[in-house]
C-alpha cells in the first residue's frame, strides 16, 4: 500500500505516501526500467562540450538544457543541434538555474540577485531584483515568481519558499520556516525545487519529507516521503549537536539512516527520487496510476553498452517529460572506445559526443 485518502473540510484531498524502501532491489536491469524510442548525438560544433544537466526543459519543440562544466544555457532543435547558447559574461555572471513561461527563458544570477528574461535565441529581454539569495525559482504568472532561498534567512524572509511579485517589488508569502539547527547541518546545494506531479505544481527541499502544492494558495503538503524506520527520529533536529555539516554529513552516512534527498523529477504518472542511505545513493521510482515503486542502487545497462552505469547513476535520467517519457544522458566517457553496431552510438564513440536517449519508463 502506497497511498491513503484523507478528507478535508472542503474537499476530498488525495495524498500520496510512498514508502520509500518497501520495494527495494540492490542492482536492477535497464531493460526493467525503460523501453528504448530514439538514440540522438549532441555535436558541440562550435559550442562548448557540456557535464552534467542541472535542468531538461522542453518547449515549443525545443530542448533546453542548464548544464555545468562550464555552467550554460544551451538551446537544442529536434535533431539535438545546438541552435544557440550562453554561458556566464559579463551581464550575466552566474548562471544558478532556468525556467521556460511564456515561450521565454528565465535565468537566475544569484550573485547579482536578478532574474533575466530571454527569448529562445538567448537575447536578454527584460530582467528584475529579487530581495532574498535564491537557489532556484518557479514563474508563477507574468507578475509572479517562487523562490527557493536554501537556508538563507534575511531581514526579508524567514522560511525556504517566497513568493515574490516582481511587478509591484511586493513579497506576497514566506512559508515554510527554517529552523536554526537545519540552517546550520543541512546546507547543501540542489535543484529540481518545483516539479509538477500528477497535474500540480510543488515545492520540496531536501531537509523535508513532504512536498507542498504551491499553486493553489497556502502552501499544502500533498505526497509524505516514509522511510519507515530507517528515517531521522521525530525531532531530530532538535536534539542533535554537531560541530558543522561535514560532522552532521560524515555522521549519518555511518548509521542507517535515510537522511536526505537531493534530486526529484516528475510527470503526470510518475516521481523519481534521489536519495542517501548509508553513504549510498538509492533511487526510487514511483508510478501514481498503478501504486508500483522500486528502488534501486545501481543500473546494469543490458540495451546498449552492457556495463554498470553506477559511475552515471545520479545524473543518467535528464528529465521527466509527458505521461510516461523520459529523456536520458549517455555521456562519452562511458562510451569512449567501445564498439557499436548501431551507427548513431559508433559515432559518437568515435567522434566523442554526448548521446540523449528517449523513451519511456515502465
Amino acid at each position: 500500500m502506497v497511498s491513503c485518502t484523507v478528507s478535508s473540510v472542503n474537499e476530498k484531498k488525495i495524498i500520496h505516501t510512498i514508502r520509500l524502501l518497501d520495494n527495494f532491489n540492490q542492482h536492477v536491469l535497464l531493460s526493467d526500467l525503460i523501453t528504448m524510442d530514439s538514440i540522438k548525438i549532441i555535436d558541440p560544433g562550435s559550442y562548448h562540450q557540456f557535464g552534467e544537466i542541472q535542468q531538461f526543459v522542453m518547449a515549443d519543440k525545443r530542448l533546453i538544457l542548464h548544464t555545468s562544466s562550464p555552467s550554460s544555457v544551451t538551446v537544442l532543435n529536434q535533431a539535438c543541434e545546438i541552435e544557440v547558447q550562453l554561458v556566464p559574461d559579463y551581464e550575466i555572471k552566474e548562471i544558478t538555474a532556468i525556467d521556460v513561461f511564456n515561450d521565454q527563458v528565465y535565468v537566475l544570477d544569484r550573485s547579482s540577485f536578478t532574474i533575466f528574461k530571454l527569448s529562445y535565441s538567448l537575447t536578454v529581454m527584460e530582467k528584475f531584483k529579487i530581495p532574498v539569495f535564491a537557489q532556484s525559482f518557479k514563474i508563477l504568472d507574468p507578475e509572479k515568481v517562487a523562490l527557493y532561498t536554501g537556508n538563507e534567512v534575511t531581514e526579508h524572509n524567514s522560511g525556504k519558499l517566497i513568493l515574490y511579485n516582481y511587478s509591484d517589488k511586493k513579497i506576497t508569502g514566506d512559508y515554510i520556516s527554517i529552523s536554526e539547527k537545519q540552517r546550520k547541518y543541512f546546507n547543501f546545494f540542489t535543484t529540481y525545487h518545483f516539479p509538477v506531479f500528477d497535474g500540480r505544481l510543488m515545492f520540496w527541499d531536501s531537509s523535508m519529507n513532504e512536498f507542498f502544492e504551491i499553486d493553489r494558495g497556502m502552501p499544502e503538503a500533498i505526497v509524505k516521503l516514509d522511510y519507515g524506520k530507517d528515517g531521522l527520529p521525530p525531532g531530530f533536529y532538535g536534539t542533535a549537536s554537531f560541530e558543522n555539516p561535514a560532522e552532521f554529513l560524515f555522521t549519518l552516512r555511518k548509521q542507517h539512516y535515510a537522511f536526505r534527498h537531493f534530486r526529484v523529477m516528475a510527470n503526470d504518472n510518475f516521481l523519481l527520487i534521489t536519495f542517501e542511505k548509508r553513504g549510498d545513493f538509492l533511487t526510487c521510482i514511483y508510478n501514481k496510476e498503478t501504486g508500483h515503486l522500486l528502488t534501486f542502487s545501481e543500473i546494469n545497462d543490458d540495451i546498449l553498452t552492457n556495463k554498470n552505469l553506477s559511475e552515471i547513476e545520479l545524473s543518467f535520467f535528464a528529465t521527466l517529460l509527458d505521461e510516461d517519457s523520459f529523456v536520458a544522458l549517455l555521456p562519452n566517457e562511458i562510451i569512449e572506445g567501445m564498439e557499436f553496431s548501431n551507427p548513431v552510438l559508433r559515432e559518437a564513440a568515435l567522434s566523442k559526443y554526448n548521446v540523449l536517449i528517449f523513451g519511456k519508463i515502465k
